[in-house]
Protein backbone atom coordinates (compact mmCIF):
# COMPACT_ATOMS: atom_id res chain seq x y z
CA UNK A 1 0.00 0.00 0.00
CA UNK A 2 0.79 3.46 -0.38
CA UNK A 3 1.93 6.00 2.44
CA UNK A 4 -1.68 7.47 2.10
CA UNK A 5 -3.17 4.23 2.10
CA UNK A 6 -1.44 3.15 5.18
CA UNK A 7 -2.61 6.71 7.14
CA UNK A 8 -6.02 6.03 6.19
CA UNK A 9 -6.41 2.18 7.25
CA UNK A 10 -4.60 3.46 10.52
CA UNK A 11 -6.88 6.15 10.90
CA UNK A 12 -9.68 4.13 10.33
CA UNK A 13 -8.58 1.47 12.53
CA UNK A 14 -8.27 3.96 15.45
CA UNK A 15 -11.53 6.66 14.76
CA UNK A 16 -13.66 4.13 12.86
CA UNK A 17 -15.04 3.98 8.55
CA UNK A 18 -17.35 6.05 10.78
CA UNK A 19 -15.43 9.24 11.00
CA UNK A 20 -12.60 8.43 8.11
CA UNK A 21 -12.47 10.31 4.76
CA UNK A 22 -9.68 9.71 2.53
CA UNK A 23 -11.42 10.37 -0.70
CA UNK A 24 -12.20 14.16 -0.53
CA UNK A 25 -12.82 15.56 -3.83
CA UNK A 26 -15.82 18.03 -4.00
CA UNK A 27 -17.54 20.66 -6.28
CA UNK A 28 -17.57 24.47 -5.37
CA UNK A 29 -19.07 24.82 -9.02
CA UNK A 30 -20.80 22.81 -11.50
CA UNK A 31 -17.95 22.08 -13.57
CA UNK A 32 -14.85 23.30 -10.91
CA UNK A 33 -13.96 20.34 -8.27
CA UNK A 34 -11.70 20.91 -5.44
CA UNK A 35 -9.24 18.28 -3.19
CA UNK A 36 -9.32 18.76 0.10
CA UNK A 37 -6.50 17.57 2.19
CA UNK A 38 -5.34 13.95 1.77
CA UNK A 39 -6.92 12.69 4.84
CA UNK A 40 -9.73 13.76 7.27
CA UNK A 41 -10.85 12.52 10.49
CA UNK A 42 -14.56 14.23 11.70
CA UNK A 43 -15.62 13.78 15.05
CA UNK A 44 -18.34 14.97 17.58
CA UNK A 45 -16.97 18.92 17.05
CA UNK A 46 -14.06 17.99 16.24
CA UNK A 47 -11.73 17.88 12.67
CA UNK A 48 -8.42 16.67 12.27
CA UNK A 49 -7.05 17.52 8.77
CA UNK A 50 -4.24 15.68 7.38
CA UNK A 51 -1.42 15.95 4.57
CA UNK A 52 1.09 13.48 3.82
CA UNK A 53 4.61 13.86 2.19
CA UNK A 54 6.90 10.73 1.37
CA UNK A 55 10.19 11.27 0.17
CA UNK A 56 10.97 8.83 -2.89
CA UNK A 57 13.24 6.13 -1.70
CA UNK A 58 14.45 5.19 -5.37
CA UNK A 59 17.44 6.88 -4.72
CA UNK A 60 19.98 7.95 -1.70
CA UNK A 61 20.04 11.61 -1.24
CA UNK A 62 22.42 13.54 1.13
CA UNK A 63 21.60 15.83 3.82
CA UNK A 64 21.32 19.14 1.96
CA UNK A 65 19.25 17.23 -0.29
CA UNK A 66 16.94 16.05 2.32
CA UNK A 67 16.78 19.33 3.99
CA UNK A 68 16.00 20.94 0.65
CA UNK A 69 13.12 18.17 -0.17
CA UNK A 70 11.55 18.88 3.95
CA UNK A 71 11.53 22.83 3.09
CA UNK A 72 9.79 22.56 0.04
CA UNK A 73 7.31 19.72 0.55
CA UNK A 74 6.73 19.81 4.25
CA UNK A 75 7.14 23.39 5.30
CA UNK A 76 5.82 25.24 2.28
CA UNK A 77 3.76 22.95 0.06
CA UNK A 78 2.13 20.97 2.64
CA UNK A 79 1.01 23.70 4.73
CA UNK A 80 -0.19 25.70 2.24
CA UNK A 81 -2.05 22.95 1.10
CA UNK A 82 -3.91 22.71 4.81
CA UNK A 83 -4.42 26.57 4.59
CA UNK A 84 -6.04 25.81 1.19
CA UNK A 85 -8.54 22.98 2.75
CA UNK A 86 -9.29 25.61 5.70
CA UNK A 87 -10.20 28.67 3.51
CA UNK A 88 -12.84 26.10 0.87
CA UNK A 89 -14.07 24.99 4.58
CA UNK A 90 -14.66 28.84 5.81
CA UNK A 91 -16.54 29.50 2.18
CA UNK A 92 -19.56 28.93 3.98
CA UNK A 93 -20.49 26.10 1.37
CA UNK A 94 -22.39 22.85 1.86
CA UNK A 95 -19.69 20.87 1.73
CA UNK A 96 -20.59 16.57 1.43
CA UNK A 97 -18.00 13.88 1.45
CA UNK A 98 -18.64 10.03 1.66
CA UNK A 99 -16.68 8.24 4.74
CA UNK A 100 -15.28 4.96 4.66
CA UNK A 101 -18.68 3.49 5.64
CA UNK A 102 -20.09 4.96 2.51
CA UNK A 103 -22.22 7.41 4.21
CA UNK A 104 -22.48 10.97 2.07
CA UNK A 105 -22.02 13.12 5.56
CA UNK A 106 -22.38 16.83 5.07
CA UNK A 107 -19.62 19.36 6.87
CA UNK A 108 -20.46 22.57 8.27
CA UNK A 109 -17.68 24.73 9.94
CA UNK A 110 -20.08 26.60 12.06
CA UNK A 111 -20.70 23.27 14.11
CA UNK A 112 -16.77 22.35 14.73
CA UNK A 113 -14.70 23.67 17.98
CA UNK A 114 -11.86 22.33 17.47
CA UNK A 115 -9.50 22.04 14.37
CA UNK A 116 -6.11 20.00 14.63
CA UNK A 117 -3.95 20.68 11.38
CA UNK A 118 -1.14 17.95 10.91
CA UNK A 119 1.59 17.48 8.44
CA UNK A 120 2.89 13.66 8.55
CA UNK A 121 5.49 13.30 6.23
CA UNK A 122 8.20 9.77 5.46
CA UNK A 123 11.47 11.08 5.45
CA UNK A 124 14.37 9.70 3.91
CA UNK A 125 17.11 8.19 6.40
CA UNK A 126 19.99 11.08 5.49
CA UNK A 127 17.19 13.83 7.15
CA UNK A 128 19.40 16.08 9.38
CA UNK A 129 18.04 15.77 13.13
CA UNK A 130 17.39 19.78 13.04
CA UNK A 131 14.81 18.82 10.71
CA UNK A 132 12.98 15.73 12.28
CA UNK A 133 12.90 18.09 15.77
CA UNK A 134 11.02 20.43 14.18
CA UNK A 135 7.39 20.10 15.82
CA UNK A 136 5.06 22.52 13.82
CA UNK A 137 4.81 25.50 11.90
CA UNK A 138 3.23 28.43 12.33
CA UNK A 139 0.61 29.99 10.00
CA UNK A 140 -0.46 33.56 10.07
CA UNK A 141 -4.05 31.81 8.92
CA UNK A 142 -4.18 28.86 10.16
CA UNK A 143 -2.33 28.68 13.54
CA UNK A 144 -0.28 26.03 14.69
CA UNK A 145 -0.01 23.03 12.26
CA UNK A 146 1.93 19.83 14.08
CA UNK A 147 4.35 18.31 12.21
CA UNK A 148 4.85 14.97 12.78
CA UNK A 149 7.35 11.94 11.11
CA UNK A 150 4.82 8.68 10.19
CA UNK A 151 7.20 6.67 12.13
CA UNK A 152 6.31 8.90 15.27
CA UNK A 153 2.48 9.11 14.06
CA UNK A 154 2.20 5.69 14.43
CA UNK A 155 4.09 5.55 17.85
CA UNK A 156 1.74 8.21 18.75
CA UNK A 157 -1.42 5.84 17.70
CA UNK A 158 -0.34 2.47 18.91
CA UNK A 159 0.51 4.45 22.59
CA UNK A 160 -2.87 6.26 23.09
CA UNK A 161 -4.97 4.09 20.84
CA UNK A 162 -8.40 5.34 21.89
CA UNK A 163 -9.71 8.52 20.02
CA UNK A 164 -10.59 10.90 22.80
CA UNK A 165 -6.56 10.72 24.04
CA UNK A 166 -5.14 11.39 20.48
CA UNK A 167 -7.16 14.46 20.18
CA UNK A 168 -6.80 15.48 23.23
CA UNK A 169 -2.98 15.01 23.33
CA UNK A 170 -2.44 17.31 19.90
CA UNK A 171 -4.18 19.99 22.07
CA UNK A 172 -1.90 18.99 24.76
CA UNK A 173 1.18 19.34 22.34
CA UNK A 174 0.07 23.15 21.15
CA UNK A 175 0.06 23.88 24.93
CA UNK A 176 3.17 22.44 25.55
CA UNK A 177 5.25 23.71 22.58
CA UNK A 178 3.93 27.42 23.24
CA UNK A 179 4.73 27.00 27.39
CA UNK A 180 8.06 25.52 26.60
CA UNK A 181 9.03 26.18 23.26
CA UNK A 182 13.32 25.81 23.40
CA UNK A 183 12.77 22.58 25.47
CA UNK A 184 9.91 21.10 23.05
CA UNK A 185 12.77 21.73 20.15
CA UNK A 186 15.99 19.81 21.78
CA UNK A 187 13.32 15.95 22.29
CA UNK A 188 12.29 13.77 20.33
CA UNK A 189 7.90 13.06 19.96
CA UNK A 190 8.17 10.20 22.45
CA UNK A 191 8.73 13.18 25.75
CA UNK A 192 6.27 15.08 24.51
CA UNK A 193 4.45 12.06 24.55
CA UNK A 194 5.27 10.72 27.93
CA UNK A 195 5.04 14.41 29.33
CA UNK A 196 1.13 14.30 27.87
CA UNK A 197 0.81 10.64 29.56
CA UNK A 198 1.97 12.83 33.31
CA UNK A 199 0.19 15.57 32.67
CA UNK A 200 2.00 17.99 34.44
CA UNK A 201 2.30 21.55 32.26
CA UNK A 202 4.63 23.07 34.98
CA UNK A 203 7.59 20.78 34.27
CA UNK A 204 9.37 21.14 31.08
CA UNK A 205 9.33 18.08 28.61
CA UNK A 206 12.91 16.49 28.85
CA UNK A 207 14.18 13.00 27.41
CA UNK A 208 13.34 11.34 30.81
CA UNK A 209 9.79 11.31 29.63
CA UNK A 210 10.44 8.68 27.14
CA UNK A 211 10.40 6.39 29.65
CA UNK A 212 6.94 7.11 30.92
CA UNK A 213 5.82 5.98 26.65
CA UNK A 214 7.19 2.40 27.35
CA UNK A 215 6.40 2.11 31.38
CA UNK A 216 2.70 2.69 30.61
CA UNK A 217 0.89 -0.15 31.90
CA UNK A 218 -1.01 -1.28 28.91
CA UNK A 219 -1.71 -5.19 30.36
CA UNK A 220 -5.62 -3.75 31.22
CA UNK A 221 -6.23 -2.66 27.48
CA UNK A 222 -9.03 -5.54 27.63
CA UNK A 223 -10.96 -3.82 30.41
CA UNK A 224 -12.22 -0.75 28.00
CA UNK A 225 -11.22 -1.62 24.65
CA UNK A 226 -14.93 -1.85 22.90
CA UNK A 227 -13.35 -1.25 19.84
CA UNK A 228 -15.11 -4.59 18.79
CA UNK A 229 -18.93 -3.11 19.97
CA UNK A 230 -18.42 0.02 17.73
CA UNK A 231 -16.70 -1.76 15.01
CA UNK A 232 -19.60 -3.95 14.40
CA UNK A 233 -22.19 -1.54 15.74
CA UNK A 234 -23.13 -0.38 12.27
CA UNK A 235 -23.05 -4.07 11.02
CA UNK A 236 -25.75 -5.67 13.48
CA UNK A 237 -27.91 -2.54 13.97
CA UNK A 238 -31.12 -3.04 12.47
CA UNK A 239 -31.87 0.73 10.87
CA UNK A 240 -35.03 2.46 11.50
CA UNK A 241 -35.20 5.26 8.82
CA UNK A 242 -31.56 7.17 7.84
CA UNK A 243 -29.10 5.22 7.98
CA UNK A 244 -27.03 7.33 10.42
CA UNK A 245 -29.00 7.47 12.93
CA UNK A 246 -26.36 5.75 15.22
CA UNK A 247 -23.70 8.22 14.84
CA UNK A 248 -24.74 10.14 18.25
CA UNK A 249 -24.39 7.20 19.91
CA UNK A 250 -20.41 5.91 18.32
CA UNK A 251 -19.52 9.34 18.63
CA UNK A 252 -20.45 9.51 22.18
CA UNK A 253 -18.93 6.41 23.05
CA UNK A 254 -15.30 7.78 20.95
CA UNK A 255 -15.51 10.30 22.30
CA UNK A 256 -14.59 8.52 26.26
CA UNK A 257 -11.14 8.28 27.43
CA UNK A 258 -9.98 4.76 28.24
CA UNK A 259 -10.45 5.54 32.27
CA UNK A 260 -14.34 6.27 31.49
CA UNK A 261 -14.39 3.19 29.05
CA UNK A 262 -13.47 0.82 32.00
CA UNK A 263 -16.42 1.88 33.67
CA UNK A 264 -18.67 1.96 30.27
CA UNK A 265 -17.00 -2.38 29.66
CA UNK A 266 -17.49 -3.30 33.02
CA UNK A 267 -21.35 -2.94 33.05
CA UNK A 268 -22.08 -3.57 29.76
CA UNK A 269 -20.25 -7.33 30.91
CA UNK A 270 -22.19 -7.39 34.16
CA UNK A 271 -25.32 -7.22 32.32
CA UNK A 272 -24.36 -9.91 29.91
CA UNK A 273 -23.36 -12.08 32.57
CA UNK A 274 -26.90 -11.22 34.51
CA UNK A 275 -28.76 -11.95 31.85
CA UNK A 276 -27.35 -15.35 31.30
CA UNK A 277 -27.57 -16.08 34.52
CA UNK A 278 -31.09 -15.22 35.19
CA UNK A 279 -29.76 -12.84 38.17
CA UNK A 280 -31.60 -9.70 38.81
CA UNK A 281 -30.05 -6.46 38.93
CA UNK A 282 -31.49 -2.62 38.92
CA UNK A 283 -29.77 -1.13 35.66
CA UNK A 284 -26.19 -0.27 36.05
CA UNK A 285 -25.84 3.49 35.23
CA UNK A 286 -22.46 5.74 34.79
CA UNK A 287 -21.98 9.21 33.94
CA UNK A 288 -19.36 11.10 32.47
CA UNK A 289 -18.89 14.66 33.83
CA UNK A 290 -16.09 15.71 31.27
CA UNK A 291 -18.90 15.16 28.49
CA UNK A 292 -21.70 15.17 30.08
CA UNK A 293 -23.36 12.19 28.97
CA UNK A 294 -24.95 9.55 30.58
CA UNK A 295 -25.06 5.92 30.10
CA UNK A 296 -27.64 3.31 31.30
CA UNK A 297 -27.41 -0.76 30.92
CA UNK A 298 -30.78 -2.42 31.49
CA UNK A 299 -30.26 -6.16 31.68
CA UNK A 300 -34.07 -7.85 30.93
CA UNK A 301 -33.96 -11.26 32.34
CA UNK A 302 -37.28 -11.84 32.13
CA UNK A 303 -38.80 -13.57 29.21
CA UNK A 304 -42.30 -12.10 30.02
CA UNK A 305 -40.31 -8.43 30.15
CA UNK A 306 -39.17 -8.76 26.49
CA UNK A 307 -42.16 -7.28 24.99
CA UNK A 308 -41.97 -4.39 27.08
CA UNK A 309 -38.53 -3.77 26.59
CA UNK A 310 -38.68 -0.54 23.91
CA UNK A 311 -40.84 0.98 26.93
CA UNK A 312 -38.40 0.35 29.92
CA UNK A 313 -35.61 1.32 27.53
CA UNK A 314 -37.18 4.97 27.33
CA UNK A 315 -38.07 5.58 30.77
CA UNK A 316 -34.95 4.55 32.41
CA UNK A 317 -33.40 6.50 29.92
CA UNK A 318 -35.39 9.51 30.25
CA UNK A 319 -34.89 8.70 33.84
CA UNK A 320 -31.63 9.01 34.31
CA UNK A 321 -30.78 11.80 32.06
CA UNK A 322 -33.55 13.79 33.70
CA UNK A 323 -32.63 12.95 37.64
CA UNK A 324 -28.87 13.73 36.95
CA UNK A 325 -29.95 16.63 35.04
CA UNK A 326 -27.51 15.68 31.84
CA UNK A 327 -27.88 17.13 27.84
CA UNK A 328 -27.07 13.63 26.81
CA UNK A 329 -27.76 9.85 27.54
CA UNK A 330 -27.54 6.19 25.87
CA UNK A 331 -29.68 3.45 27.23
CA UNK A 332 -28.96 -0.43 26.45
CA UNK A 333 -31.41 -3.02 27.35
CA UNK A 334 -29.69 -6.46 27.26
CA UNK A 335 -32.58 -9.48 26.24
CA UNK A 336 -31.09 -13.14 26.26
CA UNK A 337 -31.73 -15.34 23.10
CA UNK A 338 -30.46 -18.78 23.66
CA UNK A 339 -27.37 -19.43 25.81
CA UNK A 340 -24.96 -17.40 23.94
CA UNK A 341 -26.64 -15.16 21.81
CA UNK A 342 -28.56 -12.03 22.72
CA UNK A 343 -30.04 -8.82 21.49
CA UNK A 344 -29.14 -5.36 22.18
CA UNK A 345 -31.55 -2.27 21.98
CA UNK A 346 -30.01 1.34 21.92
CA UNK A 347 -31.85 4.84 22.77
CA UNK A 348 -30.16 7.85 22.55
CA UNK A 349 -31.96 10.96 24.07
CA UNK A 350 -30.23 14.59 23.10
CA UNK A 351 -32.50 17.89 24.56
CA UNK A 352 -31.56 20.66 27.15
CA UNK A 353 -32.70 19.89 30.70
CA UNK A 354 -35.60 21.14 32.55
CA UNK A 355 -37.75 20.92 35.39
CA UNK A 356 -40.47 18.28 34.61
CA UNK A 357 -43.22 17.61 36.93
CA UNK A 358 -44.13 14.13 35.33
CA UNK A 359 -40.66 13.44 35.14
CA UNK A 360 -40.16 14.30 38.85
CA UNK A 361 -43.05 11.89 40.39
CA UNK A 362 -41.89 9.40 38.04
CA UNK A 363 -39.04 8.97 39.58
CA UNK A 364 -40.10 9.01 43.02
CA UNK A 365 -42.77 6.71 42.38
CA UNK A 366 -41.30 4.42 39.81
CA UNK A 367 -38.81 1.83 39.01
CA UNK A 368 -36.14 2.69 41.86
CA UNK A 369 -32.64 4.05 39.94
CA UNK A 370 -29.47 2.58 41.59
CA UNK A 371 -27.48 5.29 43.59
CA UNK A 372 -24.84 7.21 42.00
CA UNK A 373 -21.24 8.21 43.37
CA UNK A 374 -18.76 10.62 42.49
CA UNK A 375 -15.59 8.81 41.55
CA UNK A 376 -11.80 10.80 40.53
CA UNK A 377 -10.61 7.95 38.30
CA UNK A 378 -6.71 7.51 37.10
CA UNK A 379 -5.62 8.95 33.91
CA UNK A 380 -2.93 7.05 33.40
CA UNK A 381 -1.31 3.84 34.94
CA UNK A 382 2.81 2.97 35.18
CA UNK A 383 4.81 -0.15 35.86
CA UNK A 384 6.98 2.68 37.58
CA UNK A 385 7.57 6.24 37.51
CA UNK A 386 10.89 7.77 36.60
Amino acid sequence: MSFQEDLASLNEYLFYREFTFSSNNFQIQPNQEVELADSILFIGKTLLVFQLKEREEKAIHDAISEEKWFKAKVLTLATSQIRDTLTYLNTGENITLENHRGHAINFNIENISNIQKLVIYKEGKNLPIESRLQKFHKSQTAGYIHLISGGDYLGIVKTLINPAELIEYLSYRIELIENWPYECALVNESALLGHYLRGDMSEPPQPKHTDLVFQLDDLSQSDWDISLIIKKFADQIIFEGNSTNYYPIITALAELKRNELAHFQERYNLSITNIKNSKFTLPYRIVSCRTNIGFIFIPIFKSEWVPHRLKGLQNFTLAHKYEQKLSKCIGITFTLDDHDSYTLDWMYAEFTWEYDQEMEDFISSGPPLRPVKSTEIQRYRFTRVC
